[in-house]
């Protein structure tokens, strides 16, 4: 891996990047968006977004995880830190650069709300 990965906010913004690719496409697929109301929309949105982060996170870190064996303390940082307090993992020099990634939920409310916007404004423009 690049260094420049590593740098604060990277896994972020890699995830949403990412995402909002592949739960564009997936909208698609599912729905002509004018035959649903903006409450609907934004569900759907969040679902998928929610969805394909979750999946995104996990092959990240069992990418990660399988090839570093974890120490008991380290268990415990990633175990608090899915429950949302990441304290732990920003102490620890291996798992600080990944500290990111255990913010699911801000992230899919980010990229959730990127892309309601983000179609909201096409749907204006092309009606």
């Amino acid at each position: 891996m690049r260094k420049e990965k590593f740098e604060p906010g990277w896994f972020s913004e890699k995830v949403k990047k990412e995402i909002k690719e592949q739960a564009l496409k997936e909208i698609k697929k599912f729905v002509e968006v004018k035959d649903l109301d903006k409450a609907s929309l934004e569900s759907l949105i969040y679902q998928i977004v929610e969805k394909l982060v979750k999946d995104y996170v996990n092959k990240i870190h069992s990418e990660y995880f399988s090839s570093h064996p974890l120490s008991d303390e380290e268990e415990i940082a990633i175990s608090d830190a899915f429950k949302g307090d990441t304290r732990l993992v920003e102490k620890d020099p291996n798992l600080s650069k990944y500290s990111s990634s255990f913010r699911v939920e801000k992230i899919i409310k980010e990229v959730s709300l990127e892309i309601s916007n983000e179609i909201i404004k096409r749907f204006k423009k092309s009606s």
